[in-house]
Order: structure tokens, then C-alpha cells, then sequence
């Protein structure tokens, strides 16, 4: 069985949009660590994304983009995810974006709905050994 892992650091944040309540963080680099059971190593790759909070309300200002994320928090109803998230993102009812920019104050952005949407495909960097 394999699962996937979003880091949220180091992530490029390339623009935010905003069409009414509906925002869409559009990174042009995510890290992403794919995990195989029963393997030595899990497995780091590259890939470009489109976060998308629905039924969104904005706190804080919206950084300057592009920028490096330096960390942050993503919410999906009670369960709140730091700097590692579980892929897919296909959240419904509560949920929360909470990002702080390098160089720059956190902002966060609550919402509906939430959707990563993975854009081309992954490319491999290496191999990592697995978290113990």
C-alpha cells in the first residue's frame, strides 16, 4: 500500500486569486514524500498545485507573491495538520489554510470546502530514509 505526504515547508507559493468567497493558492512547487509499506526508503518528489478553499473568509494579509512558505497549518474539521499533510485534500464543512510566508506575517484563510489539485506530474528528486 502507498500514501503520499504534503510538506508545507519550502513550498513556492507563485499567487493568490480570488473569485468571490472562492480562493486559489497556486504553488509552483510542493514537496511531496511518497511512502511505500514494506520498502528501505520512502521517496521525495516535486510537483506544482492548486489549493482551493471554497466558501472562504480571508485574516491577515495575503503575502507577497511568489514567496517561500516557511511553515503552517492545514484544518480539516477537528484534526489539524503542521507542516505534513495527508494526501488527497478533498475536505468538506470546517476547514482552515494557515500559512507563514519566510519573510512575511502568517495569514490564514477559512472555508467550506477545500481541494488540492496536483498539476502535471511528480518528478523525483531522491530517496529518503523513512521516519522512525
Amino acid at each position: 500500500m502507498a500514501s503520499s505526504t504534503m510538506l508545507i515547508p519550502d513550498a513556492r507559493l507563485e499567487k493568490i486569486t480570488q473569485d468571490g468567497d472562492r480562493f486559489t493558492l497556486t504553488f509552483s512547487l510542493l514537496y511531496l514524500i511518497k511512502i511505500m509499506e514494506g520498502a528501505n526508503d520512502d521517496t521525495l518528489w516535486k510537483q506544482a498545485a492548486d489549493l482551493v478553499i471554497e466558501g472562504a473568509e480571508l485574516d491577515g494579509p495575503l503575502p507577497d507573491c511568489p514567496c517561500t512558505i516557511g511553515g503552517g497549518d492545514l484544518t480539516d474539521n477537528i484534526y489539524t495538520y503542521r507542516d505534513r499533510v495527508p494526501l488527497p485534500i478533498t475536505w468538506r464543512d470546517d476547514v482552515l489554510c494557515k500559512l507563514k510566508p519566510e519573510d512575511g506575517p502568517a495569514f490564514s484563510i477559512q472555508g467550506s470546502a477545500m481541494t488540492l489539485n496536483l498539476i502535471e506530474d511528480a518528478r523525483y528528486i531522491r530517496h529518503v530514509a523513512k521516519e522512525t
